[in-house]
């Protein structure tokens, strides 16, 4: 007990400072945009990425309604309750305890999330590395860490104006584009993102450490956080389980002519196999679920058909992680000849991942996630090279200390350009950052009089913010949970520009269950004036918010 209370203390040690600088700098800009907020406005707590978040946000807020299975709440067509989703459901019932925003339980499971993040990202660097100050380098640089969109980004803002910038904001890497690729871009926005990451990490420690120790139970905790992966972000199993299943059977290649090991190949390799299958056992029961999901909700089958998430040029990828992915190449060289076991899956890691973003799928990008760890354990084992290269005598012994940090701080540049225009009032914030009292309250009065279930009929923003604020299912709110939103946000400009008679807007709502329709801020701009067809009977009046009710 002793010995694993004394682990516990120096992976703690090891990770805590990480941990509060990472949550210090990722928690300022939304402390920062609170103390911003302008009269007669809510701060809605989101920064980035409004319409996923709000979805997540929706999906908390059936968790604090008691719902353990929920539904998409961003589409009217009928379905049943069939999405087991613990994360949501959980910080739900943490919502609903203390009496929380969602939002708020949101950035607290974040910042909570990115310390167990760390530290299995720690238990991964200790299968390769014994120095602390080395998987401590390594936790800051996985931590802080991005690559050159910051130098991408000054290239090609120099030729913009202001108001371009803003609209079509530069691009062209992946730290500027995919933020499930950056370990900071996922702990500042999303605790899903950050979550899945442990996850990937803690699958990867334990298929490891099963390897090494021959232990069928490592092997099982393995499959069983794929099975939490698979309910929190699905997409990652794809690549746990194809490296994993890469370790399983070339393990005793791996291992090399310096194995200590005395046993034949196909003796290792039988035990491995062994091993493989109490890893793909505890697997089987999410797997199963998503399984029928897939096949028996039509609102999930839609999903599938329409997310579209492809992968850009390699080139893309090499600019955002930048100095860590050159690095990472001298690294692996090392891991691959020092390191005959755990070090070579490091490298069939990063090559099957890297593999894997070219995939016939349509969610290439998705499987991004989980490549910078074994990116920055590499990059550190190659930066320690070099700085160990250099001589010990006379003054050459000084340069080790800022080689390290020099290696960080380039590295660290693109977030900290991140963090700056997120504090920064040159840069116009998304309308939904800071919402109209009015149409807060507007939410509420939903929220305590609405029937349950209800569908609310607005616009796209309107829809995207209702299902976490109010509790109300909508009409449309999200590009990808809404079913057919293109040809919907069609509709919903001609209901409220009047191109619709007072009987097709009916049909409209009718047809699509509609229990109430708003017309707010947001409605306004799409038309300024508005008159509602005779089905419509107003409920609440309120500031620059309308709300009526439909009626049969």
């Amino acid at each position: 007990m002793d010995k694993l209370r004394n682990r516990a203390r120096r992976a703690l040690a090891d990770v805590v400072p990480v941990w509060c600088a990472l949550t210090v700098i990722t928690g300022l800009p939304y402390v920062i945009a609170a103390l911003r907020t302008p009269p007669g406005f809510v701060f809605t707590g989101v920064l980035s990425a409004y319409d996923d978040t709000f979805s997540y946000l929706a999906w908390i807020k059936q968790g604090a309604q008691g719902h353990l299975l929920m539904l998409d709440a961003f589409t009217s067509e009928p379905q049943g309750r069939q999405f087991f989703l613990p994360l949501w459901a959980g910080l739900g019932l943490m919502s609903r305890l203390t009496g929380l925003p969602a939002a708020m339980v949101f950035h607290a499971g974040r910042i909570v999330a990115a310390l167990f993040l760390l530290l299995a990202a720690r238990a991964v660097a200790r299968t390769v590395m014994k120095s602390r100050s080395r998987i401590r380098y390594t936790l800051w640089l996985l931590a802080f860490s991005a690559g050159l969109g910051w130098l991408l980004f000054a290239a090609r803002a120099a030729g913009q104006s202001m108001s371009n910038l803003t609209t079509r904001p530069p691009g062209g890497a992946a730290d500027l584009d995919i933020p499930e690729a950056i370990t900071f871009r996922a702990a500042f926005a999303q605790v899903h993102l950050t979550l899945g990451a442990t996850l990937f990490y803690a699958a990867m420690a334990f298929v490891i450490v099963s390897l090494i120790q021959r232990k069928r139970v490592f092997a099982m905790l393995g499959g069983a956080m794929v099975s939490l992966l698979a309910l929190v972000h699905p997409f990652d199993v794809i690549v746990v389980g194809t490296i994993a299943a890469v370790a399983f059977v070339f393990w005793p290649w791996f291992q090399g002519r310096n194995s200590r090991t005395v046993e034949p190949a196909n003796r290792r390799l039988l035990d491995n196999l062994r091993l493989a299958v109490w890893f793909a056992a505890a697997c089987v029961p999410a797997l199963a679920y998503l399984l029928f999901l897939y096949r028996s909700n039509d609102v999930g089958r839609e999903w599938s058909h329409i997310i579209s998430a492809l992968s850009p040029p390699p080139i893309q990828y090499l600019a955002g992680f930048g100095i860590v992915a050159l690095l990472a190449g001298l690294g692996f060289w090392l891991l691959w000849r020092r390191r005959p076991t755990a070090g070579r899956i490091l490298v069939v890691w990063a090559v099957i991942q890297s593999m894997l973003l070219y995939a016939p799928v349509s969610f290439q990008r998705r499987l991004v996630e989980g490549l910078q760890l074994p990116l920055s354990i590499a990059a550190s084992v190659g930066v320690f090279w070099l700085a160990n290269r250099i001589r010990t005598a006379g003054w050459q012994r000084k340069l080790r200390r800022p080689l390290l940090l020099a290696v960080m701080a380039v590295a660290s540049i693109t977030n900290v350009g991140f963090i700056v225009a997120e504090t920064s009032l040159l840069i116009p914030a998304d309308p939904r950052r800071y919402v109209d009292k009015s149409l807060v309250d507007a939410f509420r009065w939903l929220s305590a009089n609405a029937e349950p279930d209800s569908i609310l009929f607005s616009s796209y923003k309107t829809g995207n913010m209702a299902p976490s604020l109010s509790g109300s299912r909508v009409y449309i709110g999200h590009y990808d949970l809404t079913v057919h939103c293109r040809d919907k946000q069609d509709q919903v400009e001609a209901f409220y520009t009047g191109r619709m008679s007072s009987e097709e807007a009916q049909d409209l709502l009718v047809v699509n269950h509609a229990t109430y329709c708003l017309y707010g801020p947001f409605e306004r701009e799409i038309a300024p004036e508005f008159s509602p067809p005779d089905c419509l009977a107003p409920v609440y009046n309120a500031g620059d918010v309308q709300l009526f009710k439909v009626m049969p």
